[in-house]
């Protein structure tokens, strides 16, 4: 009743990702009940306080029930993917040729799920397709896995297999190049300056004021004198591609604190969307590194705030890597 439900015919796939809002739309019906039961006898003394009530509590759960209703529809004729508000309205349409990849997409901890990404914007936002599932051994997540995948895919065959092949990369936009070292580029200079002022900044205030007699001496010197050491720490940091080695090297702390990886460990990227109640604050492109214990971590190398940029990241790294 809450998990993704589908339809399949001859020529489309027809989804239901958001009936766990039917869940929300009994919630509600029940509370709307209650409160009616409770204040019964206000209601039905003034018609137009019982008008109020139904309008504005009763199209909550109406409201609820009519979103968990919403369609995702795939159209092998019309060779278009489209979302349908309330099962009835086409709100938004991507031709299959738009299509990128159909993935499931990890939120935090092992809770996922599907989505369709467009060519136009590989690593953005997503299109649900599917509930989330908190694990992958759900029976639901399976079941979707097993039979509505295979069908998406053979709709999607011909787009796939008229991909064209990646541009080969022979210049570097994110990397610099030193006898077969890659050194991913950050934006060194202009921490080093933020440090350094915020420094200046804190030393300026500390002689040129009694700074302990201040109210807020910690706010006013030592803390701006802290924060500008970490960021004139970190402007140093690196991670560095050496093909000579075959080797990934991170360091941090000013090239105190080193870590090492083989090329060998890398198993793929990770794409992080991060989001701050609930709005979107960045995506954190990284590579997942083997540690050789049956897990894996994560090696964040740049942090992207539009999203269109990534693609190109991702083959710059990957040309290293095969090198």
């Amino acid at each position: 009743m809450f998990k993704t439900k589908w339809k399949t015919e001859a020529d489309r796939i027809i989804l239901q990702p958001n009936l766990i809002l039917n869940a929300f739309g009994i919630l509600f019906l029940l509370v709307f009940i209650g409160l009616g039961i409770y204040t019964q006898n206000e209601l039905l003394s003034n018609s137009r306080t019982l008008t109020f009530y139904f309008i504005i509590f009763g199209s909550v759960p109406v409201l609820f029930f009519l979103l968990a209703r919403n369609q995702i529809i795939f159209d092998r004729i019309d060779q278009k993917l489209y979302v349908r508000l309330f099962g009835l309205f086409t709100i938004r349409s991507v031709p299959f040729d738009n299509i990128a990849a159909v993935n499931a997409v990890y939120l935090y901890g092992t809770a996922f799920n599907f989505q369709v990404f467009k060519k136009t914007d590989r690593h953005g936002k997503g299109i649900r397709i599917s509930s989330g599932y908190g694990k992958e051994t759900d029976k639901n997540a399976i079941a979707f896995t097993e039979e509505v995948f295979p069908l998406i895919e053979d709709f999607l065959k011909d787009v796939f297999t008229t991909e064209p092949a990646p541009e080969a990369i022979t210049t570097f936009e994110y990397y610099t190049l030193d006898q077969g070292v890659y050194t991913l580029k950050f934006r060194a200079a202009i921490n080093a300056v933020l440090g350094v002022t915020l420094v200046i900044w804190s030393v300026y205030s500390f002689f040129s004021t009694n700074a302990l007699s201040l109210n807020n001496p910690l706010l006013i010197t030592f803390i701006p004198f802290i924060f500008g050491l970490l960021i004139l720490i970190g402007a140093n940091n690196k991670i560095i591609f050496d093909t000579n080695s075959r080797t990934i090297l991170k360091t941090t702390m000013g090239g105190i604190k080193k870590k090492e990886y083989p090329f060998s460990a890398y198993l793929g990227f990770s794409i992080i969307r991060k989001t701050t109640n609930f709005i979107y604050s960045g995506t954190d492109a990284g590579i997942k590194i083997d540690t050789q214990d049956g897990n894996h971590k994560v090696l964040v190398l740049k942090a992207f705030n539009r999203t269109k940029k990534i693609e190109r990241f991702i083959m710059e790294t990957e040309t290293i890597l095969h090198k």
